[in-house]
């Protein structure tokens, strides 16, 4: 958009008044009709994002050291949080039966130090078939 305001924005800034301005119709009735009338004014048109091919996955992690290929592939098969991932352990992993329990989470609190808590999905991530 011309202002640097994004088309997503203005969709978004567009619904929310839109529905400010019915509820002001509807149930407070302090006006007689809703002025946002533009057709198609909420829609949001989002571009496809790319989607990366196996290949294009694992060559990064061909050239990383090997303490962190299991940090990528996690992190790109496996949907973790930043916060799941930093705070997983060797106890977290389970490779007979190929599982990855999300044990808890870190995060950096405004004082800079780190703490574990609990996952705030509270799920265990099973792994799918490890690279042959």
């Amino acid at each position: 958009m011309a202002q640097g305001v994004s088309e997503g924005s203005v969709a978004k800034a567009y619904r929310l008044l839109r529905a400010i301005l019915t509820t002001a119709v509807d149930e407070d009735r302090l006006i007689a009709a809703n002025p946002c009338r533009i057709k198609g004014a909420g829609q949001q048109k989002s571009v496809e994002r790319p989607v990366l091919t196996l290949p294009q996955v694992f060559q990064p992690v061909d050239l990383v050291p090997e303490r962190w290929q299991a940090f990528i592939l996690l992190k790109t098969f496996a949907s973790l949080r930043w916060g799941e991932i930093t705070a997983l352990t060797r106890a977290d992993l389970d490779l007979v039966i190929r599982r990855v329990g999300s044990g808890g989470s870190c995060w950096s609190a405004v004082t800079g130090r780190s703490s574990r808590g609990r996952p705030s999905r509270g799920r265990a991530i099973a792994a799918s078939r490890s690279r042959s």
